[in-house]
C-alpha cells in the first residue's frame, strides 16, 4: 500500500522537501518476482506423478511449474486437484506487520531529517524483515499433512520428513524483496 502524502511548502526548505518527495513513491514488494530462476530440475531417479496432479518432469515432458505458480497454488488451494490451501505469503506478511510498522515510522523520520541513505536502509530492513516472515511460515504453521500418498511417494524418493512443502527448499527460498522506486 502506497502512502498518499502531498507535500507543500514555501520558504527555504521548500526545495529540500520536494527532492525528498520523489522517496515517497518507493514500495517494498515482498513474494516472487516474474523474472525469478526456474525451478532447479529433480534428479530423474526422484520423479514420478504427484498425488496432487502437479506436473513432474516424467508427466510433462520435463517441464516444471514455476515457484510463483506453485506458491499461488498453495496459497489459495485448489479443490480440483484436492489441494488444500496453504497460505505462506499473507499470513507471513500479517504477522511482520507490527515490526514493519515501527520500521516504516522511522524511514519516514529518516526522510524528514533529510537523511534518504538511512530512508532506503529502513525501506532494505522492512523488505527483509516481511521476507523472513513469510518464510519462516514454512515451519511454523497449521497446514494441513500431506496426503498418504503424497508421503509415501516422498518416501520412495528418499525423502524422510512429512511437513507439507518441504522437500527441496527451492519455494521457500524463491521468497524475496523489491524496492519499486515508482519509476
Amino acid at each position: 500500500m502506497k502512502p498518499d502524502i502531498t507535500v507543500k511548502s514555501s520558504g527555504p526548505g521548500a526545495a529540500n522537501l520536494k527532492k525528498l518527495q520523489k522517496y515517497l513513491r518507493y514500495s517494498v514488494l515482498v513474494g516472487i518476482p516474474s523474472n525469478a530462476p526456474i525451478r532447479e530440475k529433480i534428479p530423474e531417479k526422484h520423479t514420478s506423478t504427484t498425488s496432487n496432479g502437479m506436473s513432474s518432469p516424467k508427466s510433462s515432458g520435463g517441464a516444471l511449474p514455476t515457484n510463483a505458480e506453485i506458491a499461488y497454488l498453495n496459497e489459495f488451494g485448489s479443490p480440483a486437484r484436492n489441494i488444500p490451501a496453504r497460505p505462506q505469503l499473507v499470513p507471513g506478511i500479517r504477522n511482520a506487520l507490527p515490526t514493519v510498522k515501527t520500521r516504516f515510522a522511522k524511514a519516514l523520520a529518516a526522510l524528514l531529517n533529510n537523511d534518504p541513505e538511512k530512508y532506503n536502509a529502513y525501506l532494505m530492513a522492512i523488505g527483509m524483515t516481511a521476507t523472513s516472515s513469510v518464510q519462516r511460515m514454512f515451519t511454523r504453521n497449521d497446514w494441513p499433512a500431506p496426503a498418504p500418498l503424497t508421503i509415501a511417494i516422498r518416501k520412495a524418493r528418499g525423502f524422510k520428513g512429512t511437513k507439507p512443502l518441504i522437500v527441496t527448499g527451492q519455494l521457500r527460498r524463491a521468497y524475496t524483496y523489491v524496492i519499486d522506486k515508482g519509476d
